[in-house]
């Protein structure tokens, strides 16, 4: 941690540590529990999470897909009911495609975040 604290003043960037947590991923058996890990300048402790939302996935301490799973079902459940609701009020059907590719089409700057320049411009 004190390496990343030094790479991160050297690079002139600064570590926020109200939006900092620590999740631990251990598989052994009797697992230890982890020393605290604080921020210096102003000293201050990371909050341990058990998961966290990272670019649109959750991420389980136990690396499961469960939470991640069933928080895309909830989301396409959702833009089911309300397609169903435009469907019900006769609107366009042009109204309902821009109504259900704006939430899906909503990670691709994510994802293309990791591409190079010229193959996000083929992309489109």
């Amino acid at each position: 941690m004190d390496h990343l604290v030094t790479w991160c003043g050297e690079n002139h960037l600064e570590l926020n540590a109200l939006n900092t947590v620590e999740m631990v991923v251990d598989f052994r058996k009797i697992a230890a529990p982890p020393a605290p890990i604080t921020l210096c300048d102003p000293p201050s402790l990371l909050t341990a999470v058990k998961s966290f939302c990272f670019l649109g996935t959750i991420i389980a301490q136990d690396l499961k897909w469960e939470q991640n799973s069933s928080s895309l079902i909830e989301k396409a459940q959702q833009r089911m009911f309300f397609l169903r609701q435009l469907k019900k009020f006769n609107l366009p059907k042009t109204m309902m495609v821009n109504f259900y590719t704006s939430g899906t089409l909503q990670p691709q700057p994510r994802i293309r975040a990791g591409c190079s320049v010229s193959s996000a411009l083929q992309r489109g």
